[in-house]
């Protein structure tokens, strides 16, 4: 079998991969509760998904630009490696050269959300220090690490959870019991919705950005997020639980 045919269908599997990740990372997401507050697996697999699509946007547009893959250590090791918010930052300066903000209305959106949402950014960047270094957060400070990289995950995740739910008259009651449990759904609930528009932004770009027809030809692959409708991106689709 032909090198580049390999190649393709190894895109092909990598973009199934990241789509079930995300698919997994908002179902776990939305198991949170005020005893379960295990967050680490739904920002592992978040964290995994998003990367894989981000990168096998890139290797889409690098093979409709020049007729070939990108090098590995050019463009995921030596510039973005695990990094969400660079790899983004990749795609988007892409994205400038598409003329895509003016294809569509819901292209347009799609970008503006993305560079102007802050809470987004936040996530993204929470995202980012998860997959590059914060996800063996214990392990590394068991051995003694000092790195300024490092940071507590579950602060972090923390620390955003609680500034959108201070947003909420009487936060402070609440976080308590038992109103705690019904706080984190909404929470969770607002969460899912920024990933859910951030994943249909991204793969809007399969069907309407400069991927080529291989990129065209991945609709079926992520039609859970390219369909979502604006109602749907608050809530996970049940069919995915019965899987």
């Amino acid at each position: 079998m032909a090198e580049d045919t390999i190649k393709r269908m190894c895109l092909i599997e990598e973009v199934r991969c990241s789509i079930f990740l995300i698919q997994e990372g908002l179902i776990s997401l939305n198991q949170l509760t005020g005893s379960n507050d295990f967050y680490h697996l739904p920002l592992l697999l978040l964290a995994s998904g998003f990367e894989r699509l981000l990168k096998m946007i890139i290797c889409l547009g690098n093979l409709e630009k020049y007729g070939k893959f990108p090098i590995k250590n050019k463009y995921f090791k030596g510039i973005a490696g695990h990094n969400i918010e660079k790899l983004l930052e990749l795609v988007m300066d892409s994205v400038k050269t598409w003329n895509y903000s003016y294809k569509y209305l819901a292209t347009k959106d799609d970008i503006d959300f993305i560079k102007e949402n802050s809470d987004l950014k936040e996530f993204i960047e929470l995202l980012s220090s998860f997959g590059m270094e914060s996800r063996y957060y214990n392990i590394n400070i068991i051995l003694g690490s000092t790195s300024n990289k490092l940071h507590n995950p579950k602060k972090m995740f923390d620390k955003f959870c609680f500034k959108i739910i201070k947003r909420n008259q009487n936060w402070i009651d609440k976080i308590q019991y038992p109103q705690i449990d019904e706080t984190i759904k909404e929470f969770n609930k607002y969460l899912t919705y920024l990933i859910q528009r951030l994943a249909r932004a991204l793969c809007r770009m399969f069907k309407s950005g400069k991927l080529g027809e291989l990129g065209k030809s991945l609709t079926g692959i992520n039609s859970s997020f390219l369909y979502l409708s604006d109602d749907d991106l608050y809530n996970i689709n049940q069919d995915w639980f019965k899987k």
